[in-house]
């Protein structure tokens, strides 16, 4: 029978060792989300792998789970101690332990099939293999820590909650993928990545959001600790500069006078210590010479009424101060109490670190802080401030006569209570807070500890904000550590929150899909159909799409080309593939760039649907620089949002090459016609005005008809000219700052005749606030008289055009609202190009070249401003055009310079 168990055992050493591999390595990289202070991690693979495995192989497999637990835990215990070599062994029995547990209530029911096709068997596995089991794992080694004092018993319930979710998680994740593939019957690979792609998605998206949580909570406590680490650095800061401030302006009081009486130290040391009452005590300490120290004594015995001796420190007692060539001794003292009384006669001098805060007030003539002392009268630690006075004020610079120091005013300030008062500040409970002095780097000093020991608990550590400051020459260090109520407080449920939701999610998705595996051959051959019918409409569409002698493109939101046809090889000689992902500005002439992004954006912004625009390719790109008409309008993903651009694009260089022909000869007749035309219309004018002498009246009618025409005639010429002058960019702009106020009163006055003829009255109310811009006036008027003229022109008579000015955020706009027929349906789309009129015999009536909206909206557009109309039938047009504002001096210097 023995020699029947050799094999079967041999052939599990090679899985049991792969699988306490994985263990381990899994281990070591759950390990890397543990709370502080413990391996309780919220993401814990083993208990998963152990598992799966201790189903699929049975229970022999239980040493090698315990053996990759137990190299696991001596390496995040970092046991470099035979104790905590006991904890890790000792921890490590519950990985296998949990295992076996979960493993026999799995296996409960005779018929459990690890190929986990019926609901029971998956709910089985989540169910009693995750929550119930992994029980015993955290319990058992969460309350090892606990007991050995490796965690804090006020954690143990944070951890033990990490620990019992860690394996939950790993189980209900990774358990099934495992099983899947350890089992060979009834497991198709499409089967098993079907269940094991998104499992591990799932996982993997709930480590990465958890992880980015918990670091964003932790960014957040260290914020908020860093915060009250300030604000209690600039408390400290200012109610110590307060004190010093004090006790130096008390010693500038005092400047220059030739004796200090108590009664005047009392009143003034009084007032500064009930305005800075954390100054703990204030004092005077003259400068005696060694000649002096008898005669001091003396008169301090008679002023003070008692005794009065230079004493200094030895041991614990007082002694009379031994002889040296000065003294600082304390006189006069504030609150005059016992405990203060006593330091009357102490030599400041005597003692090593009030006598280097001495000498350096000296040296530099200012205040100074001493290193930190106990201070007399059970006072504890804190800071003396040292001021020295001198017997006259200040000299100026290049004065050589030195004063003479008279002594000293003392001022003490107990940290400690400094820090009470600015509990109101800063909440003491919620932190430890020590200052140090670290003038000395080598040897800091302890000013102020809210606690007897050192932090020791990790998960408080992590939090710990260190910073410095500079008071009078000390630099002191204030750290500031959160204790576990402000964490508690502080802290965020949201990672936890995600990683559960992400944890059912997960469960819940790897459930689902083990049990609806069975209907993917189903959706598979939908697939496959469905895509059968999209090549045949892909090939319908590349036959008309490579057909078609038209560029057809889209481009994406960075103005990239996306997608060109054939089409494009013939316009341009380039393949299509080589442009794709290049921006389509690089194909067009560099002129027309702008007017391209311009188009682009306003079909962005939804101002149009659709536009047609006449640009020219780029010559340095090209061979040649064709005229192109492009079409643009916006593209859609499935959703229907935009995602770019489309359209068509047609090479019309033979139509602008007649069009050239067409305008050279239009400019040439003009040219040709303008000049005896113009001679003409003087000499009819002059006949007109009978100033030559009076006609016959049948002659005057045929002379004024004739005049006229003739003037009509020459706007057209000079609007021919103008068309032309714009086109080939020859229309010269003098940009100026003008109010727009005076230049429609100007075009009112201009058309006030031609509005009277017709019997219409011209209508505007001015705003009170100028309406500033930069423009052409010449230019501009010229836009104004082509609407005034208009609206007159398509008015009837005793009706009025009203003409209004109005400020927006940018700009201003100007309309011109006529009582007409309004603007036909058929004529909007074309209103704006030239020669375009109405085609209704009432306007042809009305006499006009058709190209001065065409005009007026180059103008406008050469002024980076908008020109449009709104019309309903029957109830008059309103024409505007809007130009941005210049609301102050610098605006328009900045407008002008560009």
């Amino acid at each position: 029978m023995a020699k029947h168990q050799w094999p079967s055992q041999l052939s599990v050493l090679a899985p049991a060792c792969a699988l306490a591999i994985a263990y381990f390595l899994t281990a070591r990289a759950g390990l890397l989300l543990s709370l502080p202070g413990s391996n309780a991690s919220p993401v814990w693979i083993p208990a998963g792998i152990a598992l799966a495995g201790m189903i699929h192989y049975g229970r022999s497999i239980w040493p090698a789970i315990w053996l990759a637990s137990f190299a696991a835990e001596l390496v995040s215990q970092q046991a470099d101690s035979f104790s905590k070599v006991i904890l890790a062994l000792a921890i490590s029995i519950g990985a296998p332990l949990e295992a076996v547990i979960g493993a026999t209530l799995i296996r409960m029911r005779a018929d459990f099939s690890p190929s986990l096709e019926k609901k029971q068997d998956v709910a089985r596995l989540l169910i009693l293999g995750g929550p119930v089991a992994c029980v015993t794992s955290a319990t058992l080694s969460i309350g090892l820590m606990a007991s050995l004092g490796v965690i804090h018993i006020q954690d143990a319930g944070a951890h033990w909650l990490a620990w019992w979710f860690g394996d939950t998680f790993g189980v209900l994740i990774f358990a099934p993928i495992l099983l899947l593939w350890l089992q060979k019957e009834n497991s198709t690979l499409k089967r098993r990545l079907l269940v094991t792609l998104p499992g591990l998605a799932s996982f993997t998206l709930a480590v990465i959001s958890h992880y980015y949580l918990v670091q964003a909570d932790q960014k957040q406590i260290k914020e908020d600790v860093r915060q009250q680490g300030v604000q209690l650095r600039w408390s400290t800061f200012n109610q110590i500069q307060g004190i010093t401030n004090a006790v130096s302006a008390l010693a500038l009081l005092f400047e220059g006078s030739k004796v200090i009486v108590p009664q005047d130290f009392e009143r003034y040391a009084s007032q500064f210590r009930n305005f800075h009452r954390d100054i703990s005590g204030l004092g005077w300490a003259p400068y005696i010479d060694k000649a002096s120290r008898s005669n001091f004594e003396h008169w301090a015995t008679l002023l003070l009424e008692k005794d009065y001796q230079i004493r200094e420190t030895l041991g614990q007692q007082q002694i009379p101060a031994s002889e040296r060539n000065f003294y600082v001794p304390v006189l006069y003292v504030t609150p005059n109490n016992e405990v203060t009384r006593a330091a009357q006669g102490f030599d400041l001098y005597s003692n090593a670190i009030r006598r280097s805060a001495i000498l350096e007030s000296m040296r530099k003539g200012d205040l100074t802080l001493t290193a930190p002392i106990t201070l007399v009268g059970n006072y504890g630690k804190g800071a003396i401030c040292i001021a020295p006075v001198y017997s006259s004020p200040p000299q100026s610079a290049n004065s050589d006569q030195k004063r003479r120091i008279m002594g000293f005013v003392v001022g003490s300030v107990q940290i400690g209570n400094l820090i009470d008062r600015l509990s109101q500040d800063i909440n003491l409970e919620l932190f430890h807070i020590e200052i140090f002095d670290i003038t000395e780097p080598e040897q800091p000093e302890a000013l102020f500890i809210s606690r007897q020991s050192a932090p020791d608990n990790p998960l408080e550590d992590m939090f710990t904000q260190t910073m410095q400051m500079d008071i009078s020459g000390r630099i002191w260090r204030i750290s500031i550590t959160p204790t576990r109520l402000f964490i508690k407080q502080d802290a965020s449920i949201t990672p936890w929150i995600a990683l559960i939701l992400a944890v059912l999610f997960g469960s819940l998705l790897t459930a689902v899909l083990l049990l609806e595996t069975a209907h993917t051959v189903k959706i598979e051959k939908e697939v496959i159909d469905q895509s059968q019918r999209l090549v045949k409409a892909e090939t319908r569409y590349q036959e008309l799409f490579t057909g078609l002698k038209q560029v057809i493109f889209q481009a994406d939101k960075a103005y990239q080309w996306r997608v060109l046809n054939p089409a494009w090889s013939g316009l341009t000689g380039e393949n299509p593939d080589d442009a794709v992902g290049r921006e389509m500005f690089h194909y067009f002439h560099p002129d027309d760039c702008d007017k391209l992004k311009d188009a682009l954006q306003k079909i962005a912004r939804l101002e149009e649907s659709s536009l047609f625009l006449e640009l020219r390719l780029n010559a340095l790109q090209l061979e040649r620089a064709p005229w192109v008409e492009i079409h643009l309008q916006r593209s859609k993903d499935a959703s229907g949002k935009m995602d770019g651009y489309s359209g068509f694009i047609a090479d019309i260089s033979e139509r602008k090459r007649l069009d050239i022909l067409k305008n050279e000869f239009i400019s040439t007749v003009s040219h040709e016609l303008r000049t005896p035309l113009t001679a003409i219309n003087g000499s009819l004018a002059l006949l007109d005005s009978g100033r030559l002498g009076l006609l016959p009246d049948q002659a005057k009618q045929m002379l004024h008809i004739a005049y006229s025409n003739c003037e009509r005639l020459l706007r057209l010429i000079n609007d021919l000219l103008d068309i032309q002058k714009i086109e080939s960019g020859g229309l010269e702009f003098s940009f100026e700052r003008l109010d727009l106020r005076d230049l429609i009163d100007e075009a009112l006055s201009a058309n006030q005749q031609l509005a009277e003829k017709a019997s219409v009255t011209l209508a505007f109310e001015p705003p009170a606030s100028p309406a500033l811009v930069k423009a052409d006036r010449d230019r501009l008027r010229q836009v104004l008289d082509n609407l005034i003229s208009n609206a007159v022109k398509f008015s009837p008579a005793d009706e009025a055009v009203s003409l209004t000015l109005n400020t927006h955020a940018h700009y201003w706009e100007v309309s011109v609202q006529d009582q007409g027929p309004g603007v036909p349906p058929e004529f909007r789309n074309k209103i704006f190009q030239k020669f375009a009129q109405a085609d209704s015999s009432d306007t042809r009536l009305k006499g006009g070249t058709g190209l001065g909206l065409s005009i007026s909206r180059e103008i406008v557009q050469r002024h980076h401003g908008q020109i449009g109309y709104h019309s309903e039938p029957n109830c008059g047009a309103t024409f505007y055009f809007r130009l941005h504002a210049l609301t102050n001096g610098a605006v328009w210097e900045a407008q002008a310079s560009s």
